[in-house]
């Protein structure tokens, strides 16, 4: 497996519906040195089938885990996979988007083109087209969710930007990751990398679109747009409780991230009291976390985002 200059990480979950296609864009994929390890969470239907005949296809770059038990999530599925990959770079990769051919080589070019030293934690990611559930392409997904492109340490810790099925990893972030031992306490493997990268190492954004994101029912995190109205509706009925709870998690991922690195990766120090602030910011007044946000930059993405920000925030 040393060999191989890329690997490819995919959480399977009865993909049957989905899941051809996407192996079959892995395989039409302009780069050829890639391994592909697929972490299985149980799935019921021809979901393995179906992976174990595209092993057969490609017999020397497919290793298939069956988790036992399941994981349950995700999330815990591709952190547990982190540690089946020994290349330099690492990919993840979503049992129902498609990656255009290009993806794996555009995201190495860029990578050796920005020449940042591979001892810092380094990730990659790219933009991506939202692919509606009846095969309709909607554009931009950093358009679609009024995102922003460029990423900062501010907006990170408030909401996540970085899509983990468009992202790369150089071996030294995966280290890092490898170092989290309760992997409740993170919101998404993503959201995490993506962290450690803006905290101590680079993030690098390809404005090309290298994937297909496929929107439909059952997706993990999903495409949801803060203009449509379908979206707000569910946001207010979620309420301040809703709201809180997603705060709560944000807060308790910063403390958390301070925990697992601080004493051993030295944080410079205006990361480090934005993170140390925010860490506190549930044992705070209204008033003090309404200062805290202004002052530092730190809003939700989109008008109705931030509305609740600072309704319920």
């Amino acid at each position: 497996m040393g060999k191989e200059k890329v690997t490819i990480l995919m959480a399977t979950y009865n993909g049957e519906c989905y899941l051809p296609a996407q192996l079959e864009s892995l395989q039409q994929q302009e780069c050829k040195n890639w391994k592909l390890v697929v972490g299985d969470d149980g799935s019921s239907d021809r979901t393995l089938e179906i992976l174990f005949e595209f092993q057969q296809k490609c017999p020397n770059s497919v290793e298939i885990i069956k988790n036992n038990p399941p994981t349950g999530s995700a999330k815990i599925n591709f952190m547990q996979l982190l540690a089946k990959a020994d290349t330099p770079y690492i990919m993840f990769c979503d049992q129902d988007d498609i990656w255009e051919p290009h993806k794996v080589q555009c995201t190495l070019t860029y990578r050796e083109d920005i020449g940042i030293d591979n001892n810092i934690p380094i990730l990659v990611h790219s933009d991506l087209t939202v692919l509606e559930e009846n095969g309709t392409a909607t554009g931009s997904f950093f358009d679609y969710q009024n995102l922003p492109r460029t990423t900062s340490l501010s907006s990170l810790i408030i909401q996540n930007s970085v899509t983990g099925c468009t992202m790369m990893i150089n071996k030294s972030l995966q280290e890092r990751m490898l170092q989290v031992k309760d992997y409740h306490k993170i919101i998404m493997h993503d959201y995490w990398a993506t962290l450690i990268a803006i905290v101590y190492g680079k993030v690098g954004f390809i404005e090309n679109h290298t994937m297909f994101y496929r929107q439909h029912a059952n997706n993990s995190v999903g495409a949801k747009s803060p203009l449509n109205p379908l979206y707000l509706v569910k946001r207010l009925m979620q309420g301040r409780k809703g709201y809180k709870e997603q705060m709560e998690e944000s807060v308790m991922q910063v403390s958390f991230f301070m925990e697992t690195y601080q004493k051993q990766y030295p944080i410079e120090e205006q990361k480090r009291r934005l993170l140390e602030e925010y860490a506190l910011l549930d044992t705070r007044n209204k008033f003090y976390r309404m200062w805290f946000y202004i002052r530092n930059k730190v809003y939700k993405r989109g008008f109705i985002r931030i509305l609740m920000q600072f309704i319920w925030g």
